[in-house]
């Protein structure tokens, strides 16, 4: 013996209306499913790509941070050497102490004893020399004379 179940079913217009209006809901609610799912993804998507381009941003702002740095590190290592301006006047003695060589130096009073061949060499260099300021060769009313010194003045340039 054997058994056979299965289900009459009922073959009208309306059981056949309300069996296709329940598979219509029954779609449209896994249609809506799928849809807010590929709307939530649509949107983390955005969302991510945005995250991207700021993270993206903010790195090579970074980077141009750190590139900037490190020229300023690099080029303030490098420091320009500052040239000497040149004085406005030089006095004899500073002229001759540059050229003048120290052979001993008396430590008790400081006294230096130089060495005084750069003095020809050094008169030989200053021919251009201002000529109106010489020594004359004997005294006149122009001059006075002191114990302690000596002033020459010429009334030549006025």
């Amino acid at each position: 013996m054997k058994n056979d179940p299965h289900v009459t079913e009922v073959s009208d217009e309306g059981a056949l209306l309300k069996r296709y209006r329940n598979e219509i809901e029954d779609l449209k609610r896994r249609l809506q499913e799928v849809s807010s799912v590929t709307q939530t993804t649509a949107k983390e998507k955005r969302s991510l790509s945005q995250r991207l381009q700021e993270k993206d941003q903010l790195q090579t702002e970074q980077e141009d941070r750190i590139r900037n740095l490190t020229k300023l590190l690099v080029t303030s290592s490098n420091l320009v050497p500052v040239q000497k301006v040149p004085k406005r006047r030089e006095t004899w003695g500073g002229k001759m102490q540059g050229l003048a060589r120290t052979s001993r130096c008396d430590r008790e009073t400081g006294n230096r004893k130089v060495d005084l061949s750069c003095l020809s060499e050094l008169c030989e260099s200053d021919k251009d020399f201002d000529a109106p300021w010489e020594i004359p060769d004997e005294p006149s009313d122009e001059m006075d004379m002191n114990q302690t010194s000596v002033t020459v003045r010429s009334f030549a340039d006025r």
